[in-house]
């Protein structure tokens, strides 16, 4: 294994502007706008936006399969990984693996990455990427709005007043994802004890600022904006440490099962197994020798779902 440096800072004020935010999604009144029900064999898919931080409509699928709930089976949350959307037939493929093994499976579109959730607020850096926009401001960072709107995700499918979750709300919830989708993961089971279960694949989010100057994968983009503006570097180091993984961790209170590749270059093991290291409770991580950013989930999944199966009571 080749050692790299693990860079991060945990800002003073972490856990109050947390505090803070959690209660602005909190704040915000569970509402959702159907928009379509689509039935299937298995059920139907429910799609539908709800309100959501700065204003902003999030969409969301609901793979609502009848057998789960006569099964009385948690829920699985799915955050998709960077770039995609609940639509792209990569994502649909894994939804429907656990939709076959008799779940439900909830999604949602994350903010402007081509899904149906956009985002029209002004945010500094407008003329760059979406993810690089509000890094001068740490009410506006992309991925805190990203943790917020997952958060929201949850509080709703909590909510038997609202139509898509009447059969839905008292259901154990499992958080999933890939990359992206495994940070978010991790985030909200730190951030919520809705969570039952985390199980993250190849996380993103983690040792933030090493991602930044070793230019891995998403925030890449974001050395180029701190060399173009190195007036900048330490204020953005500070705004985008309130979403670090490290800095969460231990306050994760559900199991966690995850796994990596050996090799991968887009979200260096090594930076996740820091993170990792700080998480209380049980805990799992597979490696995956010599894979790269993915590429293992036929044979990873079966191990998955032996894992939900061995800690859930139905």
């Amino acid at each position: 294994m080749n050692e790299k440096e693990i860079k991060y800072l945990k800002p003073i004020d972490f856990d109050e502007m947390w505090s803070k935010w959690i209660a602005e999604v909190k704040n915000i009144p569970n509402k959702v706008y159907m928009n379509q029900i689509e039935k299937k064999d298995f059920g139907s898919i429910k799609t539908f936006f709800f309100d959501s931080v700065n204003n902003t409509k999030v969409f969301a699928r609901l793979y609502y399969n009848e057998t789960s709930v006569n099964l009385k089976r948690p829920l699985i949350v799915f955050y998709h990984g960077f770039g995609g959307s609940s639509a792209d037939e990569y994502y649909v493929k894994k939804t429907m693996y656990w939709v076959r093994k008799g779940f439900s499976v909830l999604m949602m579109d994350c903010r402007n990455q081509g899904g149906q959730t956009f985002d029209t607020n002004n945010y500094c850096f407008m003329d760059k990427n979406y993810y690089c926009r509000g890094l001068l401001d740490k009410d506006k960072v992309y991925d805190k709005l990203l943790y917020q709107d997952a958060l929201k995700l949850l509080e709703i499918s909590r909510d038997k007043s609202l139509e898509p979750f009447e059969d839905l709300y008292d259901k154990e919830i499992i958080v999933v994802g890939p990359s992206q989708g495994g940070q978010i993961s991790l985030a909200v089971a730190a951030l919520s004890d809705i969570p039952e279960l985390c199980i993250p694949d190849i996380p993103s989010g983690c040792a933030i600022i090493s991602r930044i100057e070793g230019r891995y994968g998403k925030y890449t983009p974001y050395d180029d904006i701190i060399k173009e503006n190195p007036q900048y570097k330490d204020l953005i180091y500070n705004n985008i440490s309130y979403t670090d993984i490290i800095n969460m961790a231990s306050k994760i209170t559900c199991p966690v099962f995850s796994s990596v590749g050996t090799v991968d270059n887009i979200c260096p093991m090594e930076y996740y197994l820091f993170a990792y290291d700080m998480i209380k409770t049980q805990k799992e991580v597979l490696f995956y020798e010599g894979y790269g950013h993915g590429g293992f989930d036929k044979y990873h999944f079966p191990k998955k779902l032996e894992f939900v199966f061995k800690n859930i009571d139905k």
